[in-house]
């Protein structure tokens, strides 16, 4: 019997779940041998052998323990609407002016996200010239058109615009 043949077609046409999940599963608790799962869920011996060996694949020799100052450097970073949608499940509700006042008793203080930086001065004028420069370009001129030097962020403060800086092919 091939790996191919493991599972008949039959059982995995009655059931979403194959036998293999169930088998997986019962691996996972323990309790039996691995023979003793094949036969339980009529299986072959190599599937639940291949099953274990993913099984012990995945599993991690330590848990990973975080630590609650890296927790709260994750809640830092989120909103408080993230956070309540975090914290409630099925059974904890909380309303978010609670969690509001516990976070401003903990220490964190409510702030808005920065603002986008308006356009300076000297960027409004470099677009200006860009734009009356290539006012008559066509389709196939914008084709030919490469630009280089990691435009536009590039070379920002030299002496010449930055979208002067082109190659033509």
């Amino acid at each position: 019997m091939g790996r191919g043949r493991d599972v008949s077609e039959e059982k995995n046409y009655l059931c979403p779940i194959t036998y293999t999940d169930h088998a997986y599963a019962i691996l996972q608790t323990g309790n039996y041998s691995v023979r003793k799962i094949a036969s339980m869920q009529s299986v072959s011996h190599p599937v639940v052998v291949r099953l274990a060996q993913q099984l012990k694949k995945q599993s991690v020799s330590h848990p990973v323990v975080v630590r609650l100052a890296q927790q709260l450097k994750k809640i830092k970073k989120k909103s408080v609407r993230e956070v309540r949608k975090d914290i409630q499940t099925d059974r904890i509700r909380i309303s978010q002016r609670i969690l509001e006042r516990r976070l401003a008793e903990s220490g964190f203080k409510s702030v808005r996200p920065t603002k986008k930086p308006l356009l300076t001065k000297k960027m409004k004028v470099a677009r200006l010239e860009f734009a009356r420069e290539y006012a008559n370009f066509t389709l196939e001129d914008w084709k030919r058109k490469r630009f280089c030097c990691g435009w536009p962020s590039a070379n920002v403060g030299s002496a010449t615009p930055y979208f002067l800086k082109v190659a033509w092919r």
